[in-house]
């Protein structure tokens, strides 16, 4: 599996960008999930845009090292205040994009990898699914602990799943659209601990045009959102 830092679009149809959180001992539930996008390269234009904005709004940067390492770093929604969140949604919500997202409550008693595998080939089974007409490219994010992982998982997907044109990158946070996913799991994750405020149930409520499915997988159900996949 290559890396994918920069955005190399050809002759692919759909992009799908995927990431995870809630993988600490302390989390009280893990989540994996998808964006998929066909103009990969408006969306990511899009995102840097936010991003510069973000950052050359010194109203939103009481903190000059908060400021410094957001530059370095860019958007994370666990990391970022909430004016920050704010300007990467406004964003997000001009683009078309699809989202996927499965959760879990932690269980202490497995081991997180393998958690997540799991989980991971229950929400990709379904969405490859959705898109195994399409030229493809998916990316994971770039995890020391999930890397070896992710090749198998690829592979047993693959096999699986008849894909007609995929193929698969590890990425940085330097692929901008890997923020997308990161801060539509960080919404999600909000509005299933079911102590959201009024303005964070409403970016949950905002995000369902987006929404395509959640999957409860502890249960094995899949969960409202908008059922029409981006193509």
């Amino acid at each position: 599996m290559e890396r994918a830092d920069q955005t190399d679009v050809t002759l692919q149809d759909v992009w799908l960008f995927l990431d995870e959180a809630g993988t600490s001992a302390n989390d009280a539930m893990t989540l994996v999930g998808a964006t998929a996008f066909q103009n990969v390269l408006d969306a990511e234009m899009a995102i840097r845009n936010a991003y510069h904005r973000a950052l050359g709004d010194a109203s939103i940067w009481p903190d000059e090292t908060k400021r410094r390492k957001f530059a370095e770093t860019g958007f994370h929604f666990t990391e970022d205040s909430e004016s920050v969140r704010q300007v990467l949604l406004a964003a997000l919500s001009q683009l078309e994009f699809r989202a996927y997202v499965a959760y879990a409550r932690n269980d202490l008693s497995q081991e997180v990898g393998a958690r997540l595998v799991a989980m991971y080939g229950t929400l990709l089974s379904s969405v490859l699914a959705r898109y195994r007409e399409t030229a493809l490219t998916v990316v994971f994010e770039q995890n020391s602990t999930m890397d070896p992982l992710y090749g198998k998982l690829w592979n047993v997907l693959t096999r699986d799943v008849a894909l007609s044109d995929a193929r698969a990158f590890r990425g940085t946070k330097s692929a901008p659209c890997l923020a997308a996913t990161d801060y539509v799991l960080g919404v999600t994750r909000i509005h299933l601990a079911g102590n959201a405020h009024d303005f964070q149930e409403n970016r949950y409520v905002a995000l369902g045009r987006n929404l395509a499915y959640l999957i409860d997988f502890d249960d094995d159900r899949h969960l409202g959102g908008n059922r029409h996949p981006i193509v």
